[in-house]
């Protein structure tokens, strides 16, 4: 069985944008929003991880539905990684919305 590494850099800044239709000055917008942080792989190319694309998926999905800034958003992540860490409900048009591998 081959496992997903989501900690190693793999992802560019373009490639990452790419990946989520996003412009690679959003994807830096949300660097600096502490969404995600680019670390250098073995080239000293700075790349995002699998986990970093994940979580700024997840940011992205929030702004483009619900029309919320990064910061806004950030803390939506944490109030539903913290509902289901205590094991409440979540409001019912973000049952659906996968946090599972997202670090923020």
């Amino acid at each position: 069985m081959h496992r997903v590494q989501l900690e190693k850099p793999l992802y560019t800044l373009a490639v990452a944008a790419e990946m989520l239709g996003s412009q690679p000055g959003t994807l830096v917008l949300y660097e600096e929003f502490g969404i995600a942080q680019r670390s250098a792989g073995a080239s000293d190319r700075r790349r995002f991880t699998l986990r970093d694309v994940l979580a700024l998926r997840a940011v992205s999905r929030l702004r483009r539905q619900y029309g919320m800034n990064p910061a806004g958003a950030r803390q939506m992540i944490r109030c539903l990684q913290l509902l289901d860490a205590h094991r409440l409900p979540r409001p019912a048009e973000l049952r659906g919305f996968d946090l599972d591998y997202v670090s923020i």
